[in-house]
């Protein structure tokens, strides 16, 4: 009996090791990598800045600002979804 208990206890001390070990490794590897959006570049926004023009104002170009919109690859969320 004394044989069928130190065995019990064994293998539940070789279990909480082993789940140690599993959860020690993928803590090792690090979280899982997170893709950005080749659009927006992991921004969310598309757009804005200043836009080219092609009215001359004497000196040069004009330059305008165009607003930055929310890009529509990723819904502004700046990760792909694709997979």
């Amino acid at each position: 009996m004394k044989w069928l208990l130190l065995l019990l206890v064994l293998l539940i001390a070789a279990a909480v090791v082993a789940r140690l070990l599993l959860k020690r490794a993928g803590e090792a590897t690090g979280p899982a990598t997170r893709r950005r959006c080749v659009r927006c570049h992991g921004t969310g926004w598309v757009g804005g800045g200043p836009q080219r023009t092609l009215d001359f104002d004497g000196s040069g170009f004009e330059d305008r600002h165009a607003p930055a919109t929310m890009c529509d690859a990723c819904g502004g969320t700046g990760l792909s979804t694709d997979r």
